[in-house]
């Protein structure tokens, strides 16, 4: 029983710090600007993850990309892919994308359940230039009264020049993204492929 207690109480604490490790708040989800007259055919392509915000769905990886390529009928195929740091398994993650009604930088993402990947969430393309950097961003509500946000910056290359963070970051900062919750992603000796 004592063992069993224990066991509960770490997980119990894991969970907790996980939640806590997230970018939350209180109330509805902030309401950024999307980038205007976006061109989903130029943003189209491999996208490498230079660094995020955290979420549970993406402890360990590392050599992440992101792809995103037209279906028949206008929807947009994503695919997530990246390396357990720890087992050195390849993860892939195939979702569908959506536009929203009149709105060509919100997309409506809806990828396979697992345990800790949501099934949905709404992705807005906040900045990018097509060939060189992109910040997407989402938020999800829960618990009736909280949020949950993620971010990433994602490259076309596998690392994005010092001044192009900058720039981002000051633009980020401007639309009130707390830059101090980005995570670096490694996407150091990364197998060809990724």
């Amino acid at each position: 029983m004592l063992v069993r207690t224990q066991l509960c109480s770490v997980l119990f604490l894991i969970g907790i710090s996980a939640v806590l490790s997230q970018v939350t708040g209180t109330g509805n989800c902030p309401a950024h600007p999307v980038v205007s007259n976006f061109d989903w055919r130029k943003f189209a392509g491999k996208w490498y993850e230079i660094e995020r915000f955290f979420a549970i769905f993406e402890v360990g990886k590392k050599c992440v990309t992101s792809e995103y390529s037209e279906l028949p009928g206008g929807d947009i195929r994503v695919v997530n892919r990246g390396i357990n740091k720890w087992t050195k398994k390849d993860k892939l993650e195939i979702g569908r994308a959506t536009h929203f009604h009149n709105e060509p930088a919100k997309f409506d993402v809806t990828f396979p359940t697992g345990i800790f990947f949501p099934k949905r969430l709404e992705i807005w393309v906040l900045d990018t230039d097509y060939s060189n950097y992109a910040v997407l961003w989402s938020c999800k509500k829960f618990l009736w009264f909280f949020h949950r946000q993620y971010a990433w910056i994602l490259s076309k290359e596998r690392t994005l020049t010092e001044d192009a963070r900058i720039k981002l970051y000051e633009k980020l900062e401007e639309l009130n993204v707390n830059t101090n919750k980005f995570y670096l992603t490694d996407q150091a000796n990364c197998p060809d492929g990724h």
